[in-house]
């Protein structure tokens, strides 16, 4: 008998099921395959694994079995109230693990048995694995260039702007850059042949610059053509047509074949790198263009069909940089990470116009959207126009339960795509003197110091910073020297914060004297303060009256400055009735670092009124609008308290409280006023009845810096009507979602 059960264990214990093998593991309970409750396979099932003795040791054996080589992040208990994943079910088939890390699987640790234990599945371990987000190497951009004839001799016409696609959505394509394709072989630039040339190689070298898509080939002669000296001879002129002339003498990379969707010239087929002679007549032409057929700016110029799809990036740094959002069926959403990877990531690139995808980022690495979750589990080749058109195994627009995970954004993707290579002259840089570091200008006669101005905002900042080293100013202010000697600039900007470069939007420089010089701390992430509409309109519609109040509850507000220039007429009666408009403001931070107020601590208002500080005078702007935008009634709200009021979303965690005397907002939290608290209303005494649009401005001044300021706004219409002062409601929008 004991002979028959030994052999009985023996068959189960070897059983194959479904291509499982005894002793393979898995991570259940989660949207990310890198993390789960730890669950192994025996007796022809899959069960648990108990916590006794169950250290980051074992989850590292675990995490390496299933290919994640750097081992384990950390370990979690189920059972825990802070455990993100749940006890499991069935049977518990190892406990007492002591792997010594070395182990190739978790079957070969030692261990109490299979399925011998003392444990209940509130102990069933689960494992966080180690998990590097993919990234695409740079293409090799010095393997090929595009070169043209010295332009002070008027030997042709050669094109590179320099620049971004136009959003000027007058023409589908402007044209970046056009000249002779040169190869990269033994240190030595070389022309690549016409013989072997075609469109296909053409866009594979565009996409490979930086560029989305190739124009028709050029002929030599709109590039080239006067090939001859001619008369009035001209030694110089001579000299640059027989240089060029030289260059294009010999050729490289005979029998090129390009399919078109390589990402670089490298990946085509190429039979033989030997230099032939050949000439001018003979070798590749190319033109690179800009796409503006799909940039957000140019929505009414170009969407005119319900399929098609427009992209943005926000968040970043730099335009090509940053969260991607899709707009479908009228509606921007963004993306979650499951399955991201560059081939999506290049769909993206090529429909904001760039040729490739340089990297791509998970985990809301810029950021989280404040719209809906269009797509998740993209699987593209990378050749697609749009992403609707790619393959994905969640299908469109997804269930708000589908998983919280992708629903509250802690996944959604961003992508760095390739720019066009620049070699622009450094206009801006920093300048260190001692542990004091200032910002520099190229002026009018040489470098010299920038110095302060007053009216220097964010926008400028920011702008600034990208110039210098592709980062968001998280701060700036003036730095005192008397003893600098040196050249000295007043420059004056006017930027809106989207240029590429300061130049842009200088509108002046002079040299000048001054004491007080340009310091900016520049960062790649900053806070991003987005107004929920949502709440907005829930509190509007939640009680639609306006209230009545007396002025003798007023006194407090009256000293703020939270009502109408009418109530100060009024002041000394206590019995004189205002008509105030509540409502909620919920601000959320969906940046990447926390939002602190403008000023310290030591320099907030105290207000013996309210008995508070205010830590930021203006945090919010209310305002009515009329049917024709004017501003007929406005508002404020001071921040006497900016605190974590709740949080959404993993890694979300609450930690300024204004009664620890610690004012500001986390990420992935938000501040709630509520509409019972004083000065959070309108007052619309002087208003008459008719149509309106009730507004929120958070940061209106821009007082913090933030990666986008677009976002600020909420707004809904209303119609205020004389029976019982009552509010109708109507559409409300979001200035990020239309």
């Amino acid at each position: 008998m004991l002979c028959f059960q030994f052999l009985f264990f023996l068959i189960l214990s070897s059983l194959v099921v479904n291509g499982q093998k005894p002793g393979d593991v898995r991570l259940v309970g989660s949207t990310l395959p890198f993390e789960g409750r730890l669950e192994v396979f025996f007796f022809g099932a899959w069960g648990t694994v108990c916590d006794d003795r169950f250290t980051i040791v074992d989850g590292a054996v675990a995490c390496r079995q299933l290919g994640y080589n750097d081992g384990a992040e950390r370990t979690e208990t189920t059972g825990l109230a802070s455990s993100r994943f749940s006890p499991g079910t069935g049977d518990i088939l190892m406990d007492g693990l002591e792997c010594k890390g070395d182990e190739k699987k978790l079957g070969d640790c030692p261990f109490n048995g299979w399925g011998l234990n003392d444990c209940v599945h509130y102990e069933d371990v689960a494992v966080i694995c180690k998990f590097s987000k993919p990234s695409l190497p740079k293409p090799n951009v010095t393997s090929v260039r595009i070169a043209c004839p010295e332009s002070d001799y008027g030997l042709g016409t050669c094109i590179n702007t320099c620049s971004l696609p136009s959003t000027t959505c007058n023409n589908e394509t402007e044209v970046a850059q056009i000249g002779i394709v040169e190869r990269l072989v033994n240190n030595s630039w070389y022309p690549i042949p016409s013989s072997d040339w075609d469109q296909a190689s053409a866009q594979v070298v565009c996409n490979q610059l930086g560029y989305p898509r190739a124009g028709p080939i050029p002929s030599i002669d709109e590039i080239f053509p006067r090939r001859r000296c001619g008369r009035p001879r001209n030694a110089a002129r001579c000299a640059a047509i027989r240089n060029f002339n030289d260059r294009l003498s010999k050729t490289v990379t005979e029998g090129l074949a390009c399919i078109g969707s390589e990402t670089s010239i490298d990946d085509c087929i190429i039979t033989s790198y030997a230099v032939k002679q050949s000439s001018a007549l003979n070798v590749a032409t190319i033109q690179c263009l800009h796409d503006s057929t799909r940039i957000a700016d140019c929505e009414n110029y170009n969407y005119t069909n319900s399929s098609r799809e427009l992209y943005r990036l926000r968040g970043g740094p730099v335009p090509w940089k940053g969260r991607v959002e899709v707009k479908v069926g009228g509606v921007w959403g963004s993306i979650c990470d499951l399955s991201w990877d560059v081939k999506d990531a290049n769909v993206v690139c090529r429909n904001l116009g760039f040729g490739y995808a340089e990297a791509v980022f998970t985990r809301s690495q810029f950021g989280r959207s404040s719209a809906t979750t269009h797509f998740s589990g993209l699987r593209c080749n990378g050749n697609e126009d749009i992403l609707s058109d790619c393959s994905s195994n969640t299908g469109g627009l997804l269930r708000r339960d589908a998983h919280s995970y992708c629903v509250f954004h802690s996944g959604d993707v961003g992508v760095e795509c390739g720019m066009p290579a620049c070699n622009k002259e450094p206009e801006v840089r920093f300048a260190t003197t001692g542990s004091e570091t200032m910002i520099e200008v190229n002026g009018p006669l040489g470098w010299g110091r920038l110095c302060f101005d007053n009216k220097l905002k964010y926008t400028e900042a920011h702008v600034l910073c990208r110039d210098i080293s592709g980062e968001l100013a998280a701060s700036f202010g003036p730095i005192t020297d008397l003893s600098y000697l040196g050249l000295s600039y007043s420059a004056q900007y006017n930027c809106t914060g989207d240029e590429l470069h300061s130049s842009e939007c200088r509108e002046s420089i002079t040299r000048t004297f001054c004491f007080d010089y340009t310091s900016i701390e520049c960062a790649q992430g900053l806070p991003d303060l987005v107004p929920m509409v949502d709440q907005f309109e829930r509190s509007l519609r939640s009680y639609p009256y306006v209230h009545l109040i007396p002025m003798y509850y007023l006194t407090c507000a009256l000293e703020e400055q939270c009502l109408s220039s009418s109530a100060y007429r009024h002041a000394d009666n206590l019995y004189h009735i205002r008509r105030l408009l509540r409502f909620d403001s919920l601000t959320m931070n969906y940046g990447t670092s926390q939002f602190l107020p403008s000023l310290p601590s030591s320099e907030w208002e105290w207000h013996t009124c309210h008995q508070h500080y205010h830590s930021f005078e203006a945090f919010i702007s209310y305002d009515v609008l009329n049917k024709d935008g004017e501003k007929v009634a406005e508002g404020h709200k001071a921040s006497f308290c900016l605190e974590d009021s709740t949080c959404r979303g993993l890694g979300a965690y609450m930690y300024y409280r204004c009664s620890t005397g610690n004012q500001g907002i986390s990420k992935n939290c938000g501040d709630l006023y509520g509409s019972h608290l004083d000065c959070q209303w309108i007052d619309i005494t002087d208003l008459s009845p008719g149509e309106y649009i009730v507004r929120q401005i958070v940061n209106e001044e821009a007082g913090v810096g933030e990666s986008d300021y677009r976002n600020n706004v909420i707004q809904c219409e209303v119609e205020y009507m004389s029976n019982l002062y009552q509010l109708k409601v109507g559409k409300c929008s979001h200035s990020d979602h239309i």
